[in-house]
């Protein structure tokens, strides 16, 4: 098992993060959406924080949640006829739950799912697009259609169809669970991945703010990310924060090295990337693979987060959700249409 952390300073605020994060998600998934390939969300829902009596956490109790024990031995999850749903019966469902055909606003307000069929509970009072994050979590399942951009050793022992990448996530800011796995690979690949965001105090990282066992923290990695330091190959100017300052907050441009010392607002994502790969002759190569494409992947989307801040800056939660429930329809139209870029994750 391959256990991972990556420490990644941003110039934020946690309220600010959490609009950033989503946001800039969103975008990169229009970006990246395409030519058959990209990303399509299944479901995104709400649902109820399960805290034990001391406020903490209970993972078991999470909807749709399998520990590495149970996927590991094969138990189904309870809504896989979900999964294997057809793309025509998934646009139907989301046209019986737009806006238009359910009427006034009041009507979401009491259902929990925007993005798959609107499901009525009129116990429950709460608006889709404007929800207390202190009382409930938000669940998505997205699936990644990225054949082209897998490195060479993958896309051989893949047949054609079987690249796809099922993401399920479990958005309980400021945490967040996200376990990755593979149908073809079953319980030979499974990634989770564990993000904790916390406001640095006294200039100090916490060293354990996953609560990782002692077995664990002897086997854990920590790789710190400077959004600013320049990246290995092609840089945007539009996207470096080394040269980007920010019209709406001020912020910028981010000395490289310098920056973070003494600035504020600053916090850290603490993510945890814990991979099991049993794959033989290739778990050395694959782990390999795996630190390098997720320190690209974080420090490029982490950069954009801060660069694109003008364009996110001052909108409100209910405001992104609402980006994200038309998201939904816009990538099942584009998915199958256009050109997408083949560049893969990380260079072979």
């Amino acid at each position: 098992m391959k256990i991972i952390e990556y420490r990644i300073l941003m110039p934020l605020t946690l309220d600010e993060n959490l609009i950033g994060q989503l946001w800039s998600f969103a975008e990169v998934s229009r970006e990246n959406t395409g030519g058959g390939e990209g990303v399509e969300i299944l479901e995104n829902t709400l649902f109820d924080l399960p805290l034990d009596s001391n406020g903490q956490l209970i993972l078991r109790k999470l909807p749709e949640y399998e520990d590495f024990d149970t996927q590991t031995n094969g138990k189904k999850s309870k809504k896989e006829s979900k999964e294997n749903l057809k793309k025509e019966e998934r646009s139907k469902s989301l046209e019986r739950s737009d806006i238009a055909s359910v009427g006034s606003q009041s009507q979401l307000h009491q259902s929990k799912t925007f993005n798959g069929v609107l499901e009525s509970n009129s116990a429950t009072n709460i608006s889709n697009f404007n929800h207390d994050i202190t009382k409930y979590g938000q669940y998505t399942h997205k699936l990644y259609k990225i054949a082209s951009k897998l490195p060479w050793f993958v896309r051989k022992l893949l047949p054609k169809d079987s690249t796809l990448i099922h993401e399920k996530s479990w958005n309980m800011y400021p945490t967040v669970k996200t376990v990755l796995t593979n149908e073809y690979f079953k319980s030979s690949i499974r990634v989770e991945l564990d993000t904790v965001t916390r406001e640095i105090k006294d200039g100090k990282f916490e060293n354990n703010v996953h609560n990782l066992t002692p077995a664990q923290l002897e086997k854990r990695e920590i790789v710190f990310i400077d959004i600013a330091e320049k990246l290995d190959g092609e840089n945007k100017e539009s996207e470096d924060p080394s040269k980007f300052k920010s019209q709406k907050t001020g912020r910028g441009p981010l000395v490289p090295g310098e920056w973070y010392k003494g600035h504020k607002p600053l916090l850290c994502c603490y993510k945890l990337v814990t991979a099991e790969i049993k794959l033989f002759g290739l778990q050395t190569k694959a782990e390999g693979y795996l630190k390098t494409m997720y320190k690209q992947l974080f420090t490029i989307f982490h950069r954009q987060i801060f660069c694109w801040i003008d364009k996110w800056h001052g909108l409100s939660l209910e405001e992104v959700r609402k980006i994200e429930y038309d998201l939904a329809r816009i990538l099942l139209k584009k998915i199958d249409e256009g050109e997408l870029s083949k560049n893969q994750l990380v260079n072979e």
